[in-house]
């Protein structure tokens, strides 16, 4: 499974994030270590999810504010995503030939790939040869999504993950991407999708994500959408 999804934070934002989860009753283990200095807290969400804040001085990305967090102190962006497998070999394989990463660190079961050596560019190996194999559903990721620049370098990566032998499907039409999808050896759900259009194809970009933005083939069922899809209610008590 792709079991735990982590978030870049700036190294000394540790301490507020540790007193903001006891605010607000969030569990959480301990700080830990990955890789020498870098410190991260492991929790979960309501459904069981796997996430994890890791605080490194390796990240010059600007984090979203919103006005609620001090900017110091924001989420970056996605630090790695961990994949669990019975062996890492393969997939390992895949990712250093066809999709362009480079081993950067390794313990005696973890390794981490990446096509640079800093946060977001990260894919995570965790070798748990006597554990279940993961079911989908709440809790758990559907798949692991990698940019590519356009349809021609697209193009090309299906013809590397065909020379590897894996099966993917037809290119689909996502109105603000096309993507293909195909299983690694290991059996997690990968996705290649383009960097473009983009999402500020139809609304602009200081205002994305205010409104229920739909592809054309969806738009029959928006009223059902719009019953089922959770509210979302940021909080109300800004930073002070």
């Amino acid at each position: 499974m792709l079991n735990t999804t982590a978030f870049s934070l700036s190294i000394d934002a540790l301490d507020f994030w540790l007193e903001r989860l006891t605010k607000f009753n969030i569990a959480y283990k301990e700080p830990q270590q990955h890789f020498g200095g870098e410190v991260f807290i492991f929790l979960e969400d309501f459904d069981g999810l796997g996430l994890e804040l890791v605080f490194t001085d390796k990240d010059d990305r600007k984090g979203y504010n919103n006005g609620y967090i001090p900017q110091d102190y924001t989420i970056k962006g996605f630090h790695h995503v961990e994949i669990w497998l019975d062996a890492y070999e393969r997939t390992a394989a895949l990712l250093t030939t066809a999709m362009d990463h480079q081993l950067i660190s390794e313990s005696s079961d973890r390794f981490r790939f990446g096509t640079e050596d800093r946060p977001g560019k990260y894919v995570d190996l965790f070798c748990t040869p006597n554990v279940l194999k993961g079911l989908a559903g709440s809790g758990t990721v559907h798949h692991v999504a990698f940019a590519t620049p356009n349809a021609e370098t697209q193009l090309e990566m299906i013809d590397r993950v065909n020379a590897f032998g894996l099966q993917h499907t037809e290119m689909k039409d996502r109105k603000y991407f096309t993507s293909i999808y195909f299983r690694e050896p290991g059996g997690v759900l990968f996705e290649i999708a383009t960097s473009g259009p983009g999402f500020d194809i139809d609304e602009e970009l200081a205002s994305l994500g205010e409104d229920l933005m739909l592809p054309e083939q969806f738009e029959e069922n928006r009223g059902h959408l719009i019953d089922v899809l959770p509210e979302i209610n940021y909080p109300t008590e800004k930073f002070r």
